[in-house]
């Protein structure tokens, strides 16, 4: 990756800004940043003219090459792979139109070989296609593994000719320099990164970190990971469709969300004598019991709630599950009840083949950048609980043709999971009614001000065709 480039060494000290996270945050600067930039110099008498002229012959080229791939891969060769009428009896005309999408997105993964198992993009963070609909499932299940309807949605960036043309100027700046230290977990670093690149255009200084495009598109792992990542991806793809659930059933979920684990006694004891010992790790409404929390929809859902949430929206018994997230809080116990109604739980852990996992198993973001790859393939996924993950995840398949994303909606289905009177086909029948809006729509992020473009790329990262 390109890095920022300084023209004035000697006068760096007193022409950098700083923008730092938090002061509770203890500061982690980035892996990238350490071998910083080259001191190249920039040749003053550059025209931004002849510059703008050959910014657009290249883009001009770049639509030639997508065009010539779209074409590539609606030849009958790419069409028998995915298409309906094969024999694996798939059939889904939004997944059909999602696949579209996703290879011409893909330039890289179009292959003179011919490979049947499609490739993940090293260049870019694209997932693998969605799977269509078998046709012999249930109506309930065919509308479980039904992706959403992207509404011609596609990813896009307009900016205008008087934005493009600043931008050219301030790409040459060599005065004002933006370094950038990122602190939290993984995704934390992520949105700091992409927030930073837009603090560094408004400020017009050089930004010290690989030159971005936007978050989903460009910004990705480190070449092992994403190697190691990518190969798990296709151990879970090659088997069919699979859910990905964003499990948050971790030791300082409970103590932070100040609910009960849904296990006994005794786990919730752990949990309360933490959180009476450093009340300050409570996050919000502190004077709220455990129950109107959860009724709120303030809790992490536990193994149970997503066990019978599944059930409800149509999830086949068979169905695979892909788990990512920390270590939960009890163990096996805490997922025994999912395990029960959904047999085919993988983790990472499970995936992997002996020793591939072992450079990393000490690094917890590298582990979390993992389950984020595998997630990202997933036919659906479904975080328990809120967080940066599952923001990110939201924004990132909606960006690449609005892949299917369960939101779950808790405060209005609890009330019936607590209601003993209610048969498993009537829940069946009001939980689907309750997230028929919930399953990764187009949704614009002008819709609420409080919105950010990270979880809603919609409408300033996309484009209607």
């Amino acid at each position: 990756m390109k890095h920022s480039t300084m023209a004035r060494p000697r006068n760096i000290r007193s022409s950098f800004s700083s923008l730092n996270p938090p002061p509770f945050f203890d500061l982690l600067s980035l892996t990238i940043l350490a071998s910083f930039f080259s001191p190249k110099k920039i040749p003053r008498t550059l025209n931004p003219y002849l510059s703008l002229f050959f910014l657009s012959l290249l883009t001009s080229l770049a639509f030639l090459g997508i065009s010539t791939i779209n074409f590539l891969y609606s030849s009958p060769f790419y069409a028998d792979s995915c298409s309906p009428k094969s024999p694996i009896s798939f059939s889904s005309t939004s997944s059909s139109s999602q696949s579209r999408l996703l290879l011409s997105l893909l330039s890289p993964v179009a292959s003179s070989t011919h490979q049947e198992l499609p490739k993940l993009s090293t260049s870019v963070m694209i997932p693998l296609p969605a799977h269509g609909v078998s046709s012999n499932l249930s109506n309930e299940e065919t509308e479980f593994w039904k992706q959403p309807d992207g509404e011609g949605y596609r990813p896009c960036l307009d900016f205008s000719f008087e934005y493009r043309k600043a931008s050219a100027k301030i790409s040459k700046e060599n005065r004002r320099f933006l370094m950038v230290m990122v602190s939290g977990g993984l995704n934390q670093q992520r949105n700091q990164i992409a927030d930073a690149v837009v603090i560094a255009r408004i400020l017009e200084a050089a930004l010290i970190v690989p030159i971005l495009k936007v978050a989903f598109h460009a910004l990705k792992f480190a070449a092992a990971i994403q190697e190691l990542g990518n190969q798990l991806t296709r151990r879970m793809w090659i088997e069919g469709p699979y859910i990905a659930i964003h499990l948050r059933l971790e030791k300082d979920v409970w103590v932070r969300s100040g609910c009960r684990t849904g296990l006994d006694s005794d786990y919730d004891a752990i949990i309360a004598k933490i959180r009476n010992s450093q009340p300050e790790y409570l996050t919000g409404r502190i004077n709220m019991s455990h129950i109107q929390r959860r009724r709120a929809g303030l809790c992490p859902l536990n193994a149970l709630e997503i066990a019978r949430l599944l059930k409800a929206l149509g999830a086949p018994k068979q169905a695979r599950i892909y788990t990512a997230g920390g270590e939960p809080f009890g163990g096996k116990k805490a997922l025994q009840p999912l395990i029960a109604e959904f047999p085919n739980i993988v983790t990472k852990y499970t995936l992997s083949r002996e020793g591939e996992l072992s450079p990393f198993i000490n690094k917890s973001s590298a582990m979390a950048a993992i389950d984020y790859i595998v997630s990202l393939s997933s036919d659906v996924f479904m975080p328990s609980h809120g967080g940066n993950m599952g923001r990110a995840m939201q924004g990132h398949r909606a960006y690449v043709g609005h892949r299917k994303y369960i939101k779950p909606n808790k405060r209005a289905m609890l009330e019936y999971f607590d209601d003993a009177s209610i048969s498993e086909t009537e829940l069946g029948t009001i939980v689907r009614k309750l997230h028929k809006g919930c399953m990764g729509q187009p949704e614009p992020r002008t819709k609420r001000k409080d919105r950010d473009i990270i979880a809603y790329p919609m409408p300033e990262c996309m484009c209607q065709s």
